[in-house]
């Protein structure tokens, strides 16, 4: 389970694998912070400073305390911990207070020297953390012993302004998140020792350069999890401070962070109203699928369950869950550079260095039509969303070809291009059509009047690819020299140029967020659709990157390399995302 508040003020918990609503919990006010125990309630604070337990089940209210007469100074967060017996809240007039929830009393009051940014309980509910501001520039981190026959407390300084702390499982770990408050891009992770932080010498165990809102640790201790102010989200090894993965949100920059207790999904929030769950599983592929030659093209179809591959002379279609062969079919006398899926999924395209185009039924392997035959090398192939359209460059011609996807017949020809075409790509809705050049031409053409709407120049040498995003409004491109581009389809106006030399090929994310890139270095990049920013690197992947494609959903990414596999990989996006409705402004 899993809850979530609104501003809407309704407080709701969520059947994680299902997506669907268990139960609404009764309030009459916002609630600012929820916190589940192991025994199926749930608490939580609402701007009132009230702190109210419900049964997660049914949403029915088991107690309600007043933390505070005097307005103003009542909680504003609230943690289980112990037997479930025990609450602690952090109060606004910089106190932290535990209460016992079979008697509704206190048991115990801290006060604090000043209003703490962030509080953290450990697991067995031994030690209380709070962070403070006491600068502009510096914080304060202490910690004490729930003992109540005891107020010795350890305490550290640290420089920059603090964000959030988290204990680990056993209590003796800490994550602290700190950033430069005059510095947009700086902040960092530390994990310390608690029993070292009033000690002489260093009690950090490792630093992770991440400008945090929120951090966590996994019920394992092997891992840290940050919440970055950006909206990415990030999993560190706690030992070495090594980033093992990085997540992109489809929503606005989230606000809250959460980790389950199998450590499977990871759970976050936003101001659209939105919770996303997340598998985090390290980023190593999810199918790895031998083959007998480089990969040099590679295609998901519609419904993302089946992924073709070209490479020598054989086209196959494999399954994109288990990696098991469909159909592998002996379609070209030399190397296969381009395959397609056609939107209906029982046909694939492919295009070879034999000089031919050839359509292929996917169920008998059987040949629908063939294009060429001659001189012409095809190095690119794309199929119109709509499925009645081909395009070919051959990268020997200034011209471009369109053809009925259906018999293969030639049904125009593009020209206008100032040089000899190589790549093509259809836009989502199939208006434009994108064609790289072999000097550095980037040309749009209007696909219904079959004319071309704008061109641009970009890099050094021929342009490796180009794509289009979901939503036709951007056009991206490539080029060998690894300069790369953004446009606005409509107007040519470019949006930003950027540098990522050695890469092969790029493609955009489906939730027109991020740009991809993959090349020589044998590592994916995410790059931001409005700066052009690079925002996450995926490394490890074995050989050169040759090409890349996305499931429609944007659940997998499947690559292809001269290391002689195609590879599909968890792209990081969530399961199911569950909707509130949209929230009101406060």
């Amino acid at each position: 389970m899993l809850a979530s508040a609104g501003r809407d003020r309704r407080a709701k918990v969520w059947d994680s694998a299902t997506g669907r609503e268990i139960a609404t919990l009764a309030s009459d006010l916002l609630i600012t912070h929820l916190t589940f125990s192991s025994d199926g309630r749930v608490a939580g604070v609402d701007t009132a400073g009230k702190l109210r337990v419900w049964d997660a089940h049914n949403g029915l209210l088991q107690r309600e305390i007043t933390t505070s007469p005097i307005a103003g100074l009542a909680a504003s967060h609230a943690h289980f911990v112990r037997e479930n017996d025990l609450v602690i809240t952090h109060n606004k007039d910089g106190s932290i207070t535990a209460w016992d929830l079979s008697t509704g009393t206190k048991r115990r009051s801290i006060p604090i020297p000043a209003a703490a940014v962030s509080i953290a309980i450990s697991p067995d509910g031994k030690w209380l953390a709070a962070g403070m501001l006491t600068s502009g520039q510096q914080s304060e981190i202490r910690a004490w012993s729930m003992d109540a026959s005891t107020d010795a407390s350890a305490k550290m300084t640290i420089a920059g302004r603090l964000a959030a702390l988290a204990f680990d499982q056993t209590g003796k770990r800490m994550a602290i998140g700190v950033y430069d408050p005059s510095n947009a891009t700086t902040g960092v992770v530390r994990v310390v020792e608690v029993s070292r932080m009033g000690e002489a010498g260093d009690p950090i165990v490792c630093q992770i350069p991440i400008r945090a809102r929120q951090v966590g640790f996994s019920p394992d201790d092997r891992f840290v999890f940050a919440l970055g102010m950006d909206g990415l989200l990030t999993k560190c090894d706690a030992s070495s401070g090594a980033i093992v993965r990085q997540f992109q949100s489809r929503s606005s920059p989230d606000q809250a962070l959460e980790v389950t207790p199998d450590a499977a999904l990871l759970i976050s929030g936003n101001d659209a109203g939105v919770l996303e769950l997340w598998n985090t599983s390290t980023h190593s592929p999810l199918v790895e699928i031998p083959l007998n030659e480089w990969g040099y093209s590679v295609a998901f179809s519609r419904d993302g369950r089946r992924v073709v591959s070209g490479s020598s002379k054989i086209v196959t279609v494999w399954d994109a869950v288990t990696g098991a062969q469909v159909i592998e079919i002996p379609a070209h006398t030399g190397t296969v550079h381009t395959v397609a899926f056609h939107p209906d999924e029982d046909k694939v395209l492919s295009g070879s260095w034999d000089g031919s185009l050839r359509m292929w039924e996917v169920a008998s392997g059987k040949e629908l039509f063939r294009v060429g035959g001659g001189t012409r090398e095809y190095d690119s192939v794309s199929i119109s969303p709509k499925g009645d359209l081909f395009a070919t460059g051959t990268g020997f011609t200034a011209e471009i070809r369109l053809h009925d996807a259906h018999t293969g017949g030639q049904v125009a020809a593009l020209t206008g291009a100032t040089e000899r075409v190589g790549v093509t790509a259809f836009s989502a809705d199939g208006a434009w059509l994108v064609s790289g050049g072999e000097s550095g031409e980037v040309a749009v053409w209007d696909v219904s009047r079959h004319t071309k709407h704008w061109s641009a120049r970009l890099g050094q040498g021929r342009i490796r690819s180009v794509a289009a995003n979901a939503n036709s409004q951007w056009v991206a491109a490539l080029s060998q020299s690894g300069s790369i581009a953004l446009w606005d389809a409509e107007t040519g106006r470019q949006q930003f140029s950027i540098e990522d030399p050695g890469a092969y090929c790029l493609r955009f994310t489906p939730d027109n967020r991020r740009l991809v890139t993959g090349g020589a270095d044998a590592a994916l990049k995410f790059w931001t659709v409005d700066t052009g920013q690079k925002v996450c690197t995926i490394d490890g992947h074995k050989g050169r990157i040759y090409s890349m494609a996305f499931s429609l959903d944007g659940r997998r990414l499947a690559t292809t390399s001269d290391a002689g596999a195609v590879f599909v990989w968890d792209a990081g996006q969530p399961l199911p995302s569950l909707v509130n409705p949209t929230p009101t402004q406060p």
